[in-house]
């Protein structure tokens, strides 16, 4: 067990190392999404009778610790792609943006019935393609027998969409 020194206090942040360098908090309970996937850990901070206690996450405030101030506007991102992770050597500064690029570029977006929030069963791209490049349907058509816009629809038959 290793314990990060520069917080002390009543609950200090204690962390083991796995495999790939990440140091993975064991002192608290990561933010479990709607879908039971484990992300980010949370800690709060300051003082009650000044009025500054708060929520932070954790890897936010270990980059603090370790590189200084996070300017506005900036995110930390994680070079290992591991939400889990409060390595200071495997945070950075960035903007949303470089972290959605950071996403894409390293395919971790969710797409098709990974997404949680999908329409389309990946059976039913396929037959929506089939039936449009057959010129038995129209966009518009395939648009309401599949309960989504024609857009959508246009965006799937071009394969701008999964």
């Amino acid at each position: 067990m290793n314990i990060i020194d520069k917080h002390l206090g009543k609950n200090p942040i204690t962390y083991d190392i796995d495999d790939n360098d990440c140091w993975i908090c064991t002192s608290h309970k990561p933010i479990t999404r709607t879908n039971g996937d484990k992300d980010y850990y949370q800690m709060t901070i300051g003082s009650r009778t000044d009025g500054t206690r708060r929520r932070v996450y954790m890897h936010r405030y270990i980059y603090t610790i370790y590189h200084g101030e996070i300017k506005e506007g900036l995110v930390v991102r994680h070079k290992c792609d591991n939400t889990l992770c409060i390595n200071p050597n495997h945070l950075e500064l960035g903007t949303h943006k470089d972290n959605m690029n950071d996403m894409k570029i390293r395919n971790r977006a969710l797409k098709g019935e990974k997404n949680h929030r999908h329409k389309l069963s990946n059976r039913e791209v396929e037959e929506i393609r089939e039936l449009y490049k057959n010129n038995k349907y129209n966009q518009t058509e395939l648009g309401k027998m599949f309960d989504v816009s024609q857009r959508q629809i246009s965006n799937i038959v071009r394969f701008k969409n999964r």
